[in-house]
């Protein structure tokens, strides 16, 4: 994901406002009923206090009693609403709904959906309709309402920034008795998300964390407190003088030689979910990277949608800030180019290293040939293909970057090996350090039990004081001279 700062990041308001999605990117019709006014505004709920039984496992207890708890309808009561008042024995918590959950859905829609481009966004165009679940009114099962418990009368900022820390949890509403319903645990997987709820996440293990984050971000607006940042939340902690906070100092390329070169020898399904791990941060760190400078460019490379002539217009200065020798293209040209790449878009996908060649032979192929040669969609394809042909055939492929490891593949094995061991003892030193810093030196000649001899006879506080503080030092330096002895040993292999 990039950082929202960034000016080629999607704008949430492009989110498909008609539909549903679920983090495998299946799409549903969003119902009506108590799901009017989603587009413009929080919905909110009353309902009674929260279950620890998932909704599943009701469901099933209340088939076997052949019992019914979903509702009749998805119109919103008057307790639910607030305008009437519940029953004053009971409590009542006000819910924010967040989306739905299909009961009978089919499990196909509970994996990731194929048609869906990978790393890609999911919500932002519209899917196939076969893809779409359809909303009955008439069904007998009734989707089932999910929400986010939240209060909307809780200003304070240290309460809603305390909330931070916790997992989001998400509840499905069932058993609608006097006209509330209760919540039941319902995982982030099998809920279809509402649109404001949702972002541009192409990581598929990301989407469910990331979407909920979105609920408390969307939550925390609506009561005006100020969410704490990621980068508020990491200077909170490295502020925390009772924890030591030590920034990892690894290479990300030897963290990958090393979990390769052992899945090679060992075949073990672990280290490719650690390796998956390894890359997920790898993502994350894109968040920090610099603005790009050359944002309609990427768009003409990789955007479907249409490219307008302000936009032509911009890539124009681009390209020729880029390669200033670029600059007989026109932006009629470049409009024309994009719309025919939109075109042959499921047969050719044009790389970045090619940009500049099909630019410059297109634009030269529509500059000099007749008026009207290529107004008509089939003439403007087959120009495209043939200029992708010839660019892709003269132009030699760029070679990927090859890390200079050697061929033997335990000669590999052991230099990762070592890397890792070098890794490992260097931020065990930084620890040892940081832990000595914090307790200080043990001086005393005493043993443990006569410190907690002197403890139990202490008759101040700054005496036990004293004494806890020294047991404490003690077991620092006992656990130092382990480690440091095991420290110097592997470096004196390495």
């Amino acid at each position: 994901m990039v950082r929202q700062g960034n000016k080629d990041r999607v704008k949430d308001s492009e989110q498909i406002q008609d539909l549903a999605f679920n983090t495998f990117g299946w799409a549903a019709e969003i119902p009506d009923g108590l799901f009017e006014g989603h587009a413009t505004s929080v919905l909110r709920i009353k309902a009674r206090n929260t279950s620890t039984i998932s909704y599943k496992a009701e469901l099933e207890k209340v088939t076997k009693e052949k019992t019914d708890i979903l509702r009749q309808s998805l119109a919103l009561s008057p307790e639910e609403s607030g305008t009437i008042d519940s029953d004053p024995d009971e409590a009542v918590y006000s819910y924010i709904v967040v989306g739905f959950v299909h009961i009978d859905i089919p499990p196909d829609r509970e994996k990731r959906n194929e048609s869906q481009t990978k790393q890609k966004p999911v919500g932002l165009q519209r899917p196939n309709e076969e893809d779409i679940t359809r909303y009955d009114a008439g069904a007998a099962k009734l989707p089932l309402v999910v929400v986010y418990k939240h209060d909307p009368n809780q200003t304070d900022e240290t309460e809603v920034q305390s909330q931070q820390t916790s997992k989001v949890k998400l509840w499905a509403l069932l058993n609608p008795q006097k006209e509330l319903c209760t919540p039941h645990v319902v995982s982030c997987k099998e809920v279809f998300y509402l649109p404001m709820f949702r972002d541009e996440t192409t990581v598929i293990q990301q989407r469910g964390p990331n979407w909920n984050r979105k609920i408390r971000e969307v939550t925390g607006q609506a009561t005006g407190a100020q969410l704490l940042s990621e980068k508020q939340n990491r200077y909170r902690r490295a502020r925390d003088t009772t924890k030591i906070t030590l920034d990892p100092l690894q290479s990300f390329g030897n963290e990958i030689l090393a979990l390769t070169s052992a899945f090679d020898h060992s075949r073990e399904p672990w280290l490719l979910k650690a390796l998956g791990t390894v890359l997920e941060q790898v993502n994350i760190d894109l968040k920090f990277r610099p603005l790009p400078n050359n944002t309609i460019m990427r768009k003409f490379v990789d955007s479907q949608n249409h490219l307008t002539m302000e936009e032509a217009q911009q890539m124009k200065m681009e390209l020729v800030e880029r390669w200033p020798g670029i600059q007989s293209i026109s932006t009629e040209s470049l409009m024309k180019l994009h719309y025919g790449i939109r075109i042959c878009s499921k047969d050719l996908l044009l790389e970045c290293s090619l940009l500049r060649p099909f630019l410059i032979d297109g634009a030269h192929r529509l500059q000099t040939a007749p008026a009207m040669a290529f107004d008509d969609d089939n003439s403007l394809a087959e120009l495209i293909r043939d200029i992708y042909a010839m660019v892709k055939r003269l132009c030699k492929d760029v070679p990927e970057p090859v890390l200079s490891v050697p061929d033997n593949n335990y000669k590999l094995l052991l230099m990762v090996v070592r890397d890792k061991l070098t890794e490992a003892i260097n931020s065990s030193r930084r620890f040892d350090a940081e832990l000595e810093n914090m307790c200080g030196d043990y001086s005393s000649s005493q043993t443990p039990a006569q410190l907690a001899d002197e403890f139990s006879k202490a008759t101040d506080v700054d005496s036990a004081k004293r004494c806890n503080l020294l047991r404490a030092r003690w077991l620092v330096a006992e656990g130092l001279a382990k480690t440091s002895g095991f420290v110097d040993t592997m470096e004196g292999m390495i």
